[in-house]
């Protein structure tokens, strides 16, 4: 389970080609190696800090945790107070860059175009849902986990490495004659199993 929350830190991938449209870099610097720099520094500082709050409010209250740690404090409670303003804010200014992932994601799905007549209707349906998603479930630690388990596990492990395979299959040449493209595509494959072995257990501890 804590595997499973703890890769919603990661489940930043579809941002990840409006970023790099968006991108500039500095004259000299190569584009593709700034953006993986501040791919591992932002990815290595989510994954640190959502780790340490994660042993933090266990470490706290132990098995009585609530999925949302915040939850175990006092209402009285001042400083926990300014972290659910912080949450609150963090929620309203993020929740757009999320949203129109999604819905460019929905979009592409559908082979439709984002400025077409159909993009307002289709923008508030998507956002009715995801609010009355929001009211009906209350447990966000077990949504946390399971959005982990199935999204994030897909976005993170089995997609990322299935698109990586196929890119080096279609290079000239036969890609598997070469060792370095060999074991990169057998690194691929161990990837996807992970993702696959971390869902299914994700999914099973959860539901338990």
């Amino acid at each position: 389970v804590l595997v499973s929350v703890l890769a919603t830190a990661f489940t930043a991938h579809y941002t990840a080609p409006r970023m790099w449209a968006e991108m500039g870099a500095p004259p000299g610097q190569s584009k593709a190696r700034r953006f993986g720099l501040l791919t591992a520094l932002g990815f290595g500082a989510s994954g640190l800090l959502s780790a340490a709050m994660m042993c933090l409010g266990f470490a706290t209250f132990g098995g009585a945790s609530s999925g949302l740690i915040l939850n175990n404090y006092a209402p009285s409670d001042a400083l926990a107070r300014v972290s659910r303003l912080a949450i609150g804010a963090s929620i309203v200014c993020t929740y757009p860059i999320a949203f129109t992932g999604l819905r460019d994601g929905a979009f592409g799905l559908a082979k439709a175009k984002g400025d077409g007549p159909a993009r307002l209707p289709a923008t508030l349906a998507l956002m009715a849902v995801i609010t009355a998603l929001g009211i009906a479930l209350t447990d966000l630690g077990k949504v946390a986990a399971l959005s982990g388990a199935v999204l994030a596990s897909l976005i993170v492990y089995i997609l990322p490495a299935t698109m990586f395979a196929a890119a080096l299959g279609k290079r000239k040449g036969t890609p598997l004659e070469r060792p370095s493209d060999a074991a990169e595509v057998l690194a691929c494959r161990a990837i996807q199993v992970l993702g696959v072995v971390f869902g299914v257990v994700g999914v099973t501890v959860t539901l338990r």
